[in-house]
């Protein structure tokens, strides 16, 4: 029994040790958004500017934190779309960059545009990844 309970223990050693002896990762991801106007309550509670890049901002950093254990980093790109931007384009620009995550921001027109114009880049990316 002891016996085992070394051999196990030596395993999770083992275990622990190649990942944090890994290569480090880094992680992009993209928030694509374009600026609205957003409906309050009242006059009293209105919507920040920044409202939903900022919880962004936050999460990135709290998993910068806790990818600092596993030799992960994440960075945030912020892109605010003017008026008569293709939403679509600025997707493909993420892809392009290496970006593997958007949050997008977008009215449901935008959104599905932006969706289907890099709707294949997750599957080639796979398949790169399993060819090498």
């Amino acid at each position: 029994m002891i016996r085992w309970l070394v051999g196990a223990i030596g395993l999770s050693m083992l275990a622990t040790t190649s990942v944090l002896a890994a290569d480090p990762m880094e992680i992009g991801i993209g928030y694509l958004r374009r600026p609205a106007v957003k409906p309050a309550l009242s006059l009293v509670e209105q919507p920040a500017e920044n409202d939903g890049v900022a919880g962004a901002r936050l999460a990135t950093e709290d998993n910068n934190t806790t990818g600092k254990f596993l030799n992960q980093h994440f960075t945030l790109e912020d892109l605010r779309l003017k008026d008569g931007d293709d939403a679509a384009k600025a997707a493909v620009a993420f892809a392009d960059r290496n970006v593997g995550f958007i949050i997008a921001d977008l009215p449901a027109d935008a959104l599905l545009k932006a969706a289907d114009a890099v709707r294949d880049r997750g599957d080639r990316a796979a398949k790169r990844r399993r060819d090498r």
